[in-house]
């Protein structure tokens, strides 16, 4: 994988803090447009659209239409990659999606260099970073592709993660790949940086589970 800013193999991840001077205002993940979202065996999947290079495997049955309820959609496997992470849709468009919790943008997961050519993940380029930070907080909403990550350290203030590859991932994987739930009290650590056009940004280099 790329190196980080900080030390070779180490990822990072981008907060941008609410109500401080860190960070832009964080966007809460768009939860309530459909997006192209199935329900399965009572797990959220949202759509990362036609991943043509991606095989497909044995006929799952269906899944509920998260946008029009009733409505009942032909699924099947992805060859190598467990259904609890990431299923098929049968007929067009063939979208893939990838269950709600599992972090596409880390490196444990199995879809990540398809989704994300080159190891570049989601933290904009070039960033400049000096003093270290920590904070807790709580998981809310659970993350589900594309959106980020949102943790509250208040009632009234959230910060916006931007996972990179190979953040330290600290009692945060299921089935071997990084996974947030709902409400998952974590701790971050890292450090102040500015990205690109200077905007401010704290960088995290650790996530544990609380």
């Amino acid at each position: 994988m790329k190196r980080s800013v900080e030390a070779a193999g180490v990822a990072i991840a981008v907060i941008y803090a609410i109500g401080c001077g860190d960070g832009a205002p964080a966007r809460e993940p768009d939860m309530g447009s459909c997006g192209r979202g199935l329900v399965w065996e009572g797990r959220l999947y949202k759509s990362a659209g036609d991943l043509r290079d991606v095989a497909r495997d044995d006929d799952l049955g269906e899944a509920d239409d998260g946008c029009n309820p009733g409505q009942r959609i032909a699924i099947e496997g992805l060859v190598g990659i467990a259904p609890q992470v990431a299923i098929g849709e049968t007929r067009p468009p063939r979208h893939v999606f990838l269950a709600a919790g599992y972090l596409a943008e880390h490196h444990t997961h199995p879809l990540h260099d398809v989704l994300y050519p080159g190891g570049r993940g989601v933290v904009p380029r070039p960033l400049r970073c000096s003093r270290r930070f920590r904070l807790q907080g709580r998981i809310s909403p659970q993350p589900a592709y594309p959106s980020d990550l949102v943790v509250r350290v208040s009632a009234d203030r959230s910060i916006q993660v931007r996972l990179r590859p190979r953040a330290r991932m600290h009692g945060l994987l299921k089935d071997g790949v990084a996974f947030i739930e709902e409400n998952r009290r974590v701790q971050v650590a890292g450090r102040r940086c500015r990205g690109p056009h200077g905007t401010k940004n704290l960088v995290v280099s650790m996530m544990r589970a609380l």
